[in-house]
């Protein structure tokens, strides 16, 4: 993809834009499974750090992380390049961070899910830092956290394995007066299993799981598409908002730059 020129967007329309991919991230999919929440002074639900680990000389690599759907070990990041595909231009820049890992005992059956908080790096994240989590089941929301508050969720994204045709869906955190709430969830189904797409670090064999977006989100009148395209062992390498009219893209993210710690090699 070609560019001749950067364009700053205006603030609300890439607000909202970001506020899409960080909740489909949060990446942010199995719709007969139950959900959970509480606040985080809940006497029945417990969220810690996770001690700190042996000592492991960890180096940044490219992967992929083999047993892992989404890794998600402290210090991984995923840049993207934010492109305006009406314009054809290059419109911004956004990273994603694994800044903490965390132990999350369920209240339903006292199970725990280990999860991680990812943030984005660039503009301030305006609902807190995303609570993930990647599992034998896949890739999922254990919710938001913030210094004020904490919503406790547990929500599978992106399963996997996959079969198409899967028909799945993902939680949007609000805040409400003095608390996190669940407001609403997003549709969201596999499209491929199998879709080529090319980025700055190179072309991919991925996954794809398309959200439906409803209208006057991000397309005006017209309802939209989200895909995000997933490699089993790397994570989300590319992000397409299409719209509804012609089925073409509107915005596309695309992973350029990464890092997948890893035990270093002698």
């Amino acid at each position: 993809m070609k560019t001749d020129q950067t364009y700053p967007c205006r603030k609300n329309q890439q607000g909202r834009v970001r506020s899409i991919l960080i909740s489909f991230l949060s990446f942010i999919l199995i719709c007969a499974s139950p959900f959970w929440w509480s606040g985080c002074d809940s006497q029945d639900t417990t969220i810690q750090p996770n001690p700190d680990p042996l000592p492991v000389i960890l180096e940044c690599t490219t992967g992929p992380v083999l047993g892992e759907f989404v890794p998600l070990e402290f210090g991984n990041y995923w840049k993207y390049l934010v492109y305006d595909n009406f314009q054809n231009i290059l419109k911004d820049s956004i990273r994603f961070r694994i800044s903490k890992n965390w132990s999350i005992q369920k209240e339903s059956d006292g199970s725990w899910l280990y999860g991680a908080q990812m943030i984005s790096e660039g503009e301030p994240d305006p609902t807190g830092a995303n609570l993930v989590y990647s599992d034998e089941r896949g890739y999922g929301q254990a919710g938001v956290i913030a210094d004020n508050d904490t919503l406790i969720v547990d929500r599978v994204n992106w399963p996997f394995p996959v079969t198409i045709g899967a028909d799945t869906f993902t939680y949007r955190f609000a805040w409400n007066n003095d608390h996190y709430v669940v407001a609403d969830s997003i549709q969201t189904f596999v499209l491929s299993t199998n879709e080529e797409i090319e980025t700055p670090v190179g072309t991919f064999n991925t996954i794809v799981y398309r959200r439906i977006i409803p209208p006057d989100e991000i397309a005006g009148t017209a309802e939209a598409w989200s895909d995000a395209h997933i490699v089993p062992g790397i994570g989300q390498v590319a992000f397409v908002i299409r719209t509804s009219l012609d089925g073409s893209a509107k915005f596309s993210y695309l992973l350029s730059e990464y890092c997948l710690n890893q035990p270093a090699t002698e």
